[in-house]
């Protein structure tokens, strides 16, 4: 009997239902398969299989952060067959459809890194799930996606099955955008996400918030949850929180983004000064530095010293604190999220991490 594992990071559930759409259908091919849920806490499997598919959401055109570790842990593919899955968000089937971005490409070639064959690439669409900035789709649209998703889902393990090689390539342009994309979105976005949640006077303490994420990123402080920067940005808490307590607070979005666009600001000021003009050129060896060389490497490590090491934690324990004060913890309360709608798969399970001492991250 041929053996399939699938390797799987899913916020909210949509990779969740693909990846187990591609399990019944090899079981139902013969296959015996191993599923394995991805979280920071997951240790790697050792074991050699037949087949590997990889599955996770596109989050800002690139790869999770937390799947991106696993990629990078596995063991020695010595030639293992493997496939890349990838689910993105749609709004309805009338709607133009999400991008897998730069997902696929990079996914194959940390694997092949790892010495994986990769013969099969492909993405399908569920709903969106972004929550914490977007209203989501209606019932009856998040419906119609899963029809057509499942059926994408369907038509992707048919051609695993039958060995089908299909590599999906983005242009090189867009793959070199999508790549710069997702590295911002991961040293900034996924951070600035946790900073501005804030749980509401519903919240009750349960700790599911807590003990879901997979990121590890809530603990609870005086019965009430608290996002640190390790935050993923999956948006599982604030869709699978059971008294809608979670939302994004009106206050620390208005504080990220004015920080947001300072250092925006500051890095677009600081590289387009004519440095040319102002330093000299420096010789190392045989090789000689040019004044606006010095001057951009210069600027990059200041404005990445100032915003990504000293202001971005000193934001983040601001916040923190002075959401212990029952005054400014009201004025967080403020949102605009509360009225929107909550995504969860329908059979999808939120509780299943389970702290260790074992992790794959290195």
């Amino acid at each position: 009997m041929k053996s399939a594992a699938i390797h799987f990071f899913s916020g909210t559930g949509n990779t969740a239902r693909a990846a187990g759409i591609v399990e019944r259908k090899l079981r139902d091919a013969g296959y015996s398969v191993d599923v394995f849920r991805v979280s920071n806490f997951s240790p790697v499997p050792l074991k050699k299989y037949d087949l590997s598919i990889f599955a996770f959401p596109v989050y800002a055109l690139d790869i999770p952060n937390i799947m991106v570790g696993y990629l990078k842990c596995l063991p020695e593919g010595r030639g293992m067959k493997a496939a890349v899955i990838t689910s993105f968000g749609n709004w309805s089937p009338n709607t133009p459809p999400g991008d897998a971005g730069c997902c696929l490409t990079r996914a194959a070639n940390i694997l092949r890194s790892r010495g994986y064959d990769v013969f099969y690439t492909n993405s399908v669409g569920y709903s969106v799930n972004w929550t914490s900035l977007l209203n989501t789709p209606t019932p009856e649209d998040n419906e119609a996606n899963r029809k057509k998703g499942d059926a994408e889902a369907m038509a992707i393990a048919d051609r695993i099955i039958a060995g089908e090689g299909k590599i999906r390539k983005p242009r090189l342009v867009y793959d070199v955008g999508s790549r710069a994309f997702g590295t911002i979105f991961s040293l900034f976005g996924r951070q600035s996400i946790g900073l501005m949640y804030a749980a509401d006077d519903r919240c009750n303490g349960c700790g599911l918030c807590s003990r879901s994420c997979p990121a590890g990123a809530i603990t609870l402080a005086n019965g009430k949850p608290e996002w640190n920067l390790r935050c993923e940005g999956c948006q599982r808490c604030i869709n699978a929180c059971p008294r809608t307590a979670i939302q994004t607070s009106l206050v620390k979005l208005l504080i990220v983004l004015a920080l947001e666009l300072v250092s925006v600001l500051a890095f677009i000021l600081l590289f387009f000064l004519p440095y040319e003009l102002i330093l000299p050129n420096l010789s190392v060896g045989s090789a000689v530095l040019s004044g606006a060389l010095i001057g951009s490497l210069a600027a990059f490590i200041l404005w990445f010293v100032v915003f990504v090491v000293l202001i971005i934690p000193l934001t983040y324990w601001t916040l923190r604190a002075a959401g212990r004060i029952p005054g400014a913890q009201k004025a967080f309360n403020a949102s605009i999220s509360e009225k929107h709608r909550r995504y969860l798969d329908p059979g999808f399970n939120v509780v299943e991490v389970r702290k260790g001492t074992e992790k794959h991250i290195k």
